[in-house]
């Protein structure tokens, strides 16, 4: 089974995780130090745009949107929105928590392209060593950053290099070979 990307999710898969994992995630976001001490899953309408053929002016419909809300260590009253308030690193986080969890849990496969963009690199050998440590789950992704090519923690046919030549054709071995 496969997973495709971050954008796109079905809201009730999105929920159902969050729901089945939210204590994890909780536990990652303070081993992180981001500070966050409770998330909430809120539906919220938001107009959405609407073209009608044969009309210049766009009009607008009320659809529901899956929104999260944060609360932090030092402000525990007061709600954040998660897409507006938090850093893209914390967000980025949160949304592949959400994907991980279930990958691991459910022994599936992920891809993801440019994982790490956005990301800390203590983030992202976080992130590397929880698929790592998992018996049957499998992520496969992008990154023009070398230093995630840790022989310590992959194996060398783990690896592989993907170059386009001088002619424009795509060359892929691996480091094994």
């Amino acid at each position: 089974q496969f997973l495709l990307g971050l954008v796109n999710v079905n809201d009730m898969m999105v929920l159902d995780s969050f729901n089945a994992y939210k204590k994890v995630i909780l536990k990652a976001l303070e081993i992180c130090d981001t500070d966050i001490t409770d998330i909430e899953a809120r539906k919220e309408q938001v107009p959405a745009p609407v073209v009608v053929p044969g009309q210049t002016e766009l009009s607008y419909k009320l659809v529901d949107v899956l929104r999260f809300k944060t609360f932090h260590r030092n402000q525990k009253d007061i709600m954040f929105d998660m897409d507006m308030e938090e850093s893209n690193g914390t967000r980025k986080l949160f949304q592949i928590l959400i994907r991980l969890l279930d990958v691991v849990k459910n022994k599936k496969s992920i891809m993801m392209d440019e994982f790490d963009m956005g990301l800390h690199t203590r983030l992202a050998d976080f992130i590397l060593d929880l698929i790592h440590a998992s018996e049957s789950s499998q992520l496969l992704f992008t990154s023009h950053n070398t230093n995630l090519i840790d022989v310590k923690r992959l194996r060398r046919d783990q690896i592989v290099f993907v170059n386009k030549s001088e002619h424009g054709a795509t060359e892929v071995y691996s480091l094994y070979d």
